[in-house]
């Protein structure tokens, strides 16, 4: 998606920060909305009929991400480990 699509997609929302990196690609945090865009060169992945994405046996794409969220927790209690979120979509900052 374009940031004008997501804009559209998003109500209208205005994006709160906005960065760039030196390999062309940037993101735009949408904050109210808790959305956090990536943008970068190349072709796209449709998140509702791209390839499956899959951790373990959660489907990651083409979901609610209440639902991804809450299956990720499930399988992080089974598996004995911590759920770490970096909100930020800023690749450089550990979550």
């Amino acid at each position: 998606m374009s940031p004008d699509q997501v804009k559209a997609a998003l109500d209208g929302a205005v994006a709160g920060v906005s960065r760039g990196s030196g390999d062309c690609s940037s993101w735009q945090r949408y904050g109210d909305t808790g959305v956090t865009a990536i943008y970068g060169p190349g072709p796209r992945l449709d998140a509702m009929s791209g390839p499956p994405v899959r951790l373990r046996d959660v489907e990651l794409i083409a979901r609610a991400p209440s639902e991804v969220g809450a299956d990720l927790r499930e399988l992080a209690r089974r598996e004995g480990l911590p759920v770490r979120v970096n909100r930020s979509g800023d690749p450089e900052v550990a979550a």
